[in-house]
This record gives structure tokens, sequence and C-alpha cells, in this order.
């Protein structure tokens, strides 16, 4: 779709920038603590569960987000592996405004979500690709049901 490819190519810097930080270095050099990986995955539930929320709401979003996509319930079953639910972690009020943003979206201009579903895919790709490390640092095999998983094309 041309659209992801402008979408890709708007965000490239941010995304670059991304890959810079304590936190996701942190993540492909197997040094994120447990805690953190489950706060990260804790906030990354409210917003996957609101845009979840927003594209049931919006139809014309259909050929943009599949259930395959759908990622809260992925999430809660991780959570619980490592014997955490969702109510042991505070939702950051940065999570929440943009928990909000989507919510306001969804009503008032439902095609902007768009770029959010290519931006949250495009983060469940590439989370892929530090799967290994992460789950060294968690102590968990990357085949284990339902928490980090291989990349497709399986172990390297």
């Amino acid at each position: 779709m041309a659209i992801m490819n402008q979408i890709r190519e708007l965000i490239a810097h941010d995304h670059n920038a991304i890959e810079r930080t304590p936190y996701s270095i942190a993540l492909v050099s197997s040094q994120i603590t447990k805690q953190d990986y489950l706060f990260s995955m804790a906030q990354m539930h409210a917003v996957h569960q609101a845009l979840e929320i927003a594209c049931d709401s919006c139809p014309q979003l259909q050929p943009y987000f599949t259930d395959a996509m759908r990622r809260s319930t992925t999430i809660e079953r991780d959570l619980a592996h490592f014997e955490s639910k969702l109510a042991d972690f505070n939702v950051l009020p940065q999570t929440l405004a943009i928990v909000t943003q989507l919510t306001e979206w969804a009503v008032a201009a439902p095609l902007t979500l768009v770029g959010c579903i290519y931006i949250l895919e495009g983060s469940r790709m590439g989370s892929l690709m530090p799967a290994r490390p992460i789950a060294a640092a968690l102590g968990v095999t990357p085949s284990d049901e339902n928490v980090i998983h291989d990349p497709p094309e399986g172990p390297r």
C-alpha cells in the first residue's frame, strides 16, 4: 500500500531515535529487567486495547486492521506467564494521553488511525528481531507458548 510507504518515510527519523533509547538498547543487549519489560507490556496493552476498540467501531478501517493484528489478549497471556496481571501496573499519564488521542481520532478522523495501525504492527514485527536477547534477559525460551517468539523464519 502506498500510504504505508509514506508513513514509513515520515516516521523514519523518529524510528531511528527510538532504537537508540536506553530501553531499546536494554532490549537488544539482554539487559532489560523483567519488571521493566512487564511494565512496558502493560503500557502497550493500554494502547493496543484502545486501538482495537477504535478499529472495531470504524468500518472504514477494516481493510487496514485484521484480527491477526490484535495484541491485547496476547499481552495479557504473557503477563500471566510471569505471574503478573494488568492491575499490578499503573498506566502512565503519557500512555493515557495516547489512549485518549486514539479514542478521539476514532470519532473525529478515523482514517488517522491507519498510521497508528502501521506503527503498532511495525512495532510487533520489529519486536521479533530481539526475541532471543529479550528471552535471555527474562529467562525464557523464545518458543515458550505465548511468550517471546522467534522470528517467523525460525531460530538462528
